[in-house]
C-alpha cells in the first residue's frame, strides 16, 4: 500500500475517452477492463501526528481473446490481526459474484494475476482456504512468491495458497514480456522483492495495472516513499521509468487504491522536471 491520500484532480480531458461501457467498464480494443469493488481499509502514519489515510482495493476484470482473468484480488478470509490494524471493510458482495453482472461465472476466470503478495492484493485468491476462482491459474513473479514464502509474508498467504492449489496451477513468472497477445508484464520491484505490473494494449486504447507501484493519482508526483517501500530507491527508479512510459503514450492508468477514481488518464510530463500531469476519469 502507499501513502498519497488524496486524487489530484488535473487538467481536463482534451477529448472524450472512447467506449465506456455501462457498469464502469472500458473496451481498450479487443481487451475489455472492468473494476471490481474490493472494499476499503486506512492507513494510519505517525508523523508527528497521526494521519488516517483512506484507501480502495479495486480488483480489475481483464477479458480478451486470451480468455478472462482478475489483476490482484483483494482481501480474501478473515484476517483480525490486519484487518483490525488496517480498519478492513471486506468486499461485499464477494468478488465471485460481482463477475456475474458481466456475464462471467467463477467458473469462467482462467487466471489471477497477483502483482505482489501483500494481503489487500492477493489475500483474495483463497475462499475458506480453497481457491475463490474454482479454475484460474496464479501467475506471480518467481521472485515475489520465493521471497513471500522466505519471510512468511501476510501471515503465511503464499503458504496457504500453494496449499490449496495444485503446483500446476501456479505460474511462475522470471521475466518481462508479453504473456499474451496485447498482456505484457513488467517486474518493478522496490515496493516489493517481486512486484509486477501490467500493461494493456488494446486497438484502440492502452492502460495499465500498477498496484502499489502506482496506486493513487498522487503517485504520479513520482516521489520516493520511504514509508511503504521495502526498496524505496529502487521503487522510484521504477515508478519514473514506468510514468515515463505512460505518460510518452498518453496511457489509461488503473488506480488500485484511489479513493476517488479507478481510471485516468498520463499527460504528458509536466515542465517541472519527475511530475507527469494526470487527469481523473472514473469516479467512485
Amino acid at each position: 500500500m502507499k501513502t498519497e491520500h488524496s486524487s489530484d484532480q488535473g487538467p481536463a480531458l482534451a477529448t472524450p475517452l472512447r467506449a465506456v461501457l455501462p457498469g464502469l467498464g472500458l473496451d481498450l480494443g479487443g481487451i475489455f477492463c472492468a473494476p471490481l469493488w474490493g472494499g476499503r481499509l486506512r492507513l494510519t502514519l505517525s508523523l508527528g501526528r497521526k494521519l488516517w489515510i483512506p484507501l480502495t482495493m479495486r480488483p480489475l476484470l481483464v477479458k480478451g481473446p486470451w480468455g478472462t482473468g482478475l489483476l490482484d484480488a483483494a482481501v480474501g478470509d478473515p484476517d483480525p490481526l490486519r484487518w483490525r490494524k488496517f480498519s478492513v471493510e471486506p468486499p461485499h458482495p464477494p468478488l465471485e459474484e460481482q463477475v456475474r453482472a458481466f456475464g462471467i461465472t467463477p467458473e469462467d476466470v482462467d487466471f489471477l494475476f497477483l502483482s505482489h503478495f501483500h494481503f489487500d492484493h492477493a489475500g483474495g485468491a483463497l475462499k475458506g482456504g480453497r481457491p475463490r476462482f474454482p479454475r484460474a491459474e496464479i501467475l506471480v513473479h518467481r521472485e515475489e512468491w520465493e521471497e513471500a514464502l522466505a519471510v512468511d509474508r501476510a501471515g503465511g498467504l503464499a503458504r496457504r495458497v500453494a496449499r490449496a492449489y495444485p503446483p500446476g496451477r501456479i505460474r511462475l513468472l522470471s521475466e518481462g514480456g508479453e504473456l499474451f497477445p496485447g498482456f505484457h508484464v513488467l517486474p518493478a520491484p522496490g515496493h516489493t522483492g517481486g512486484l509486477m505490473v501490467v500493461r494493456l494494449a488494446g486497438t484502440r486504447e492502452e492502460g495499465w495495472f500498477t498496484s502499489d507501484l502506482l496506486p493513487v493519482a498522487r503517485s504520479f508526483r513520482l516521489q520516493r516513499d520511504a514509508h511503504s517501500d521495502e526498496d524505496p530507491d529502487r521503487a522510484l527508479r521504477h515508478r519514473k521509468q514506468v510514468g515515463a512510459a505512460m505518460a510518452a503514450r498518453c496511457s489509461l492508468a488503473f488506480l488500485y487504491h484511489d479513493p476517488r477514481s479507478w481510471v485516468a488518464r498520463v499527460l504528458a510530463p509536466a515542465e517541472r522536471a519527475g511530475v507527469a500531469g494526470i487527469a481523473c476519469l472514473g469516479r467512485s
